[in-house]
């Protein structure tokens, strides 16, 4: 009896042993992903502002508390998906791309291949290939990420409401115009009813369906769009936010097409400003490149139009 009595204080003693060490090393486990949520989520804030540099250092330093952790892909998977959307918005195409897709290995090492969340990131990927013109890439990327939601809910739920938005941009570029319209014009509907008017997937619908009306040469529509489009996102962000960089030379995009120049100018210079306020030279130097574009596409396309016709044979 003694003798039993002495192994099991010894065994509860290497038990309680086991426990403390087990608590002691997960203390620092745990403060090491609060400061780096803490870095993370500062770094968010400066993106929203568009503050891309400050959001780089931030995003950077929440990655570097959770290098030498092995417990932290979820976490991982966060930060690399933020810093991704990061590249995305300053074009660094190759990085983002290559983020992302780190970023959703992580995610699903930590929470399982079919995860709902993995199906967003595969929609934030297909955003990437269709900014690099790389469209069958992106095709089958969002027909993975739908296959993936729609093993958590029914086609008609609002959760899908991005997907379907991706999808009628992703038609656009592959030239299904009725299609997309259709789509682009259901998703305003739903959205209006179901998350109310200022959300930001209505921006995303208003951009993509004046894309597509800019596409199809009906400028008339496309200004009307746009100019929904831009009280929304001015009454959000304001006049100098680099948030609206896009959307300002989008309608220059759409003055060119029109021939005002003059307002084509406005809009130029309302981008400038928003992208000086960051001070990022190199966005300023890519933004001149970007306007320089617009000046002489629709030039170029004159041009090739004002060229007779080959009549041989």
């Amino acid at each position: 009896m003694q003798t039993f009595t002495r192994t099991f204080r010894f065994a509860a003693v290497l038990l309680f042993a086991a426990v403390c060490s087990a608590v002691l090393s997960a203390a620092p486990l745990q403060e090491e992903l609060s400061h780096s949520r803490k870095l993370r989520n500062i770094g968010r804030l400066y993106m929203a502002c568009g503050q891309y540099d400050k959001a780089e250092t931030y995003i950077q330093q929440a990655l570097g508390k959770l290098a030498p952790l092995q417990q932290a892909d979820s976490e991982k998977a966060i930060c690399l998906i933020d810093l991704a959307t990061l590249y995305y918005y300053q074009e660094r195409l190759a990085e983002s791309e290559e983020l992302f897709l780190r970023g959703l290995v992580a995610q699903q090492n930590a929470l399982g291949a079919d995860h709902p969340y993995a199906a967003h990131t595969l929609r934030n990927l297909t955003a990437v290939y269709i900014r690099q013109g790389r469209l069958d890439r992106a095709a089958e990327t969002l027909e993975w990420a739908f296959d993936i939601i729609l093993k958590h809910h029914l086609p008609d739920n609002r959760i899908l409401t991005p997907f379907y938005i991706d999808q009628a941009i992703l038609l656009t570029k592959l030239g299904s115009y009725d299609y997309a319209e259709v789509l682009f014009t259901e998703m305003l509907q739903r959205i209006t009813s179901e998350f109310g008017p200022n959300h930001p997937y209505l921006l995303q619908a208003r951009q993509g369906l004046t894309e597509l009306y800019l596409e199809t040469e009906q400028y008339a529509q496309a200004a009307d769009e746009f100019q929904k489009l831009m009280s929304v996102q001015q009454a959000i962000y304001g006049q100098n936010s680099q948030m609206l960089v896009g959307s300002y030379l989008l309608g220059a995009r759409i003055c060119r097409r029109q021939g005002d120049l003059q307002q084509m100018q406005d809009y130029f210079d309302k981008a400038l400003a928003a992208v000086a306020n960051s001070g990022n030279l190199i966005a300023v130097a890519r933004l001149y490149e970007q306007m320089e574009t617009i000046r002489s596409a629709d030039i170029i396309a004159a041009v090739h139009s004002s060229q007779p016709e080959d009549s041989a044979g």
